[in-house]
This record gives structure tokens, sequence and C-alpha cells, in this order.
């Protein structure tokens, strides 16, 4: 394939989107890149790797604007008109025996030398087949960066709150983000702030991310936690800020992912304990849930942990949620967690 033509936005063919696009909003910002025509290329513009990294793929494309979410918003609305995605019914769901996994790592982590796990389940819905970009505008207001692909009916779209890195020149940043409470909570930034729970599982994050750092560069500085909210969901939020002249964007990706938000900790056992769980059952090794997509090109480089999406192929649409685990939980409270994050999605389509 020819190098990418950049062009505006309303010149690119909406009907090659739908068929074959990708979306790509920039952390922190509300610049968006937009493609089409994405094929498997070495050298491509857009990277993604699975969750296990058993397969990292590069995609470079025919046609890409770089726009504002503002603007994608309303050229997606524009051609869609009333026309909307919307979910049929729920076939099911995968939650009994996410209870049994979180009953499983609690004991784990009570027994054994793990000291966090992520949990994870997935419900299934039936859908009209409207292409579901034709929601983007209730993604958007979920606060985080938009994201996804797709091919031929089936893809991944999404709104990550969770970047996994982001360059600008020589400088790099990350970010902890672990630790769940509802906005609907009255007083919620206050309570998350002294809960030990939510702030032990935040600070074994951090602990995670700075030690895998350390062994690349010299120099990591901490910005103070706080609480940021994503519509019906708040996380504690730590930035991590550090200088890099010898790390890659995907040699990063390759050190960070998963970070203990994601996997567990500490990350040389978590893969065993999550291949021992019912979920891993579902997508085995090719699980997309949790893995990295992003950007990469001389002057900026970024990748979004891939949660608060949906999953879809032909007429089913999949939500996979999440939670951390750690001694002191209990099965009840995870499981209206991800119910909770589960629903911040699911209500996008009713």
């Amino acid at each position: 394939m020819s190098r990418p033509i950049n062009i505006n936005l309303s010149e690119l063919d909406f009907k090659s989107f739908l068929k074959n696009g990708c979306i790509l909003q920039k952390p922190l910002s509300s610049y968006c890149w937009v493609a089409t025509d994405l094929v498997p290329h070495p050298e491509g513009l857009f990277f993604l790797y699975d969750f296990y990294k058993t397969q990292v793929q590069s995609y470079n494309c025919k046609f890409f604007a770089k726009t504002t979410a503002k603007e994608l918003i309303q050229w997606v609305n524009d051609n869609f008109n009333d026309n909307k995605c919307q979910i049929t019914q729920r076939v099911g769901d995968f939650d009994n025996y996410f209870q049994s996994d979180v009953a499983m790592m609690i004991e784990s982590i009570a027994n054994e030398s793990i000291e966090k796990l992520v949990a994870v389940t997935m419900a299934e819905y039936e859908f009209n087949q409207i292409h579901p970009i034709s929601k983007i505008q209730g993604f958007s207001d979920l606060n985080g960066s938009l994201y996804g692909m797709w091919q031929d009916g089936h893809g991944f779209l999404g709104v990550s709150p969770e970047p996994l890195f982001m360059k600008e020149e020589k400088n790099w940043k990350t970010r902890a983000l672990a630790g769940t409470i509802g906005t609907d909570v009255k007083n919620y930034a206050n309570i998350i702030l002294n809960d030990q729970k939510e702030l032990a599982e935040h600070n074994l994050v951090i602990e995670d991310i700075c030690s895998k750092l350390s062994s690349k560069v010299e120099k990591i500085d901490l910005g103070p936690t706080l609480v940021s909210s994503f519509g019906p969901i708040a996380h504690l939020q730590t930035e991590i800020l550090f200088d890099s002249d010898d790390c890659t964007e995907l040699e990063l990706v390759d050190l960070l992912s998963p970070t203990a938000a994601l996997g567990g900790y500490p990350r040389d056992l978590v893969f065993h304990y999550l291949r021992q769980q019912n979920y891993f059952r579902i997508e085995q090794e090719k699980r997309l849930f949790g893995g990295v997509f992003g950007l990469k090109i001389p002057e900026e480089a970024f990748g979004l942990v891939a949660i608060r999406n949906i999953y879809w192929k032909e007429d089913k649409i999949f939500i996979h949620s999440g939670c951390g685990v750690v001694a002191s939980s209990n099965v009840e409270k995870e499981l209206k967690e991800i119910k909770m994050k589960r629903d911040s999605i699911e209500r996008i389509f009713r």
C-alpha cells in the first residue's frame, strides 16, 4: 500500500468507513484520527495488541483525517440521521462463572504469593445490525478517549479512561487508574479517597507501573492521586511522568501491559492464575478486552487500554467488564461493580 493520504473529514467516503475503518482519540485532547481501508502493514500507523500479547498487528490505511471529537460525532450523526444501533434483547451472561472466579481469586490471594487479580465477565446481546458507530455520542459522553476498529461486519468500539502511554517528543506519560465508585454515591470523591480497599488496589497499580519503568528509565515523577469521573463511574487516578531516549512505543507496550489494573500483581504470576479462570474459556489467548490499541508516528504516539467497549459480530454484541480482586474483596461487591461498568455501556444502546 502507498503512503496514507491525509484528507479532510468531509472527503472521507462514509460507506468505506463503515465497511473498514477506525477511530482513535488522543488522550487528554479532543483530536481524533479517523481512517478507512485499513490493511496489515509492518510499519503501519496503528497498532493492536491482544491482552496476552500473543498477536501484535500494525495497520496502515488508504485515507485518514485528523479532526475533533465534536466534528467526528457531527459527521457520523449527519450520515445516520435517525437510524441508530439498538440492542433488541439480552441473550445471556457469564456472571455465575464470574462469581466462582472471584471466590477462587480471593482464596488464591489469601494462600499464595499473588496480591491482586482482575476478574472479568461478559454479557451477550442481539442487536438491529445498524453499525454501532451510530451511537458514538453515547460513548463520548463517558468522558474518555474514543477508539474502535472494524471490518466486514465485526469489530470493537469503546471509550477508554486509561491511556497506557502518551508520548510527545521525549516526554512520556502513563496513568495508574484503579479503585472504582459510582458517581451517584453522595460525596463519592471523599469516600473513595478514604476507602482502604480501593486505595490499596490503586497503590498496587502505581507500584507495578513504577517497578516496570525502573528497568528502562532513571527518573519517574508521580502526580497526586485524584478522583476522575467517567460518566456514572469514578476512579482513583495518578499521572506518572518519565523520560526515555531509547524506549520505542511497542517496547513500552511489552513492558507495561497488562498493568496491575487489568491483569494483577505481581505480573510474573498473573497469567498463570488468569488462565485457570472460567472466563479464560471464552476467548482464551485471543482475548482483546484489556489489550492496547494505539497510534505511532514520529511526532507523537499513544496507546489506549481497550476497556469500556463493545465487540460485535454479525447480529451479536458483547460487553466485557472487569474488576480488581484483593485480599479484602467480597464476591457481592465485585459483582455489583462489574454490573455498574457494564450498565454504563449497555445504556448507550437501549
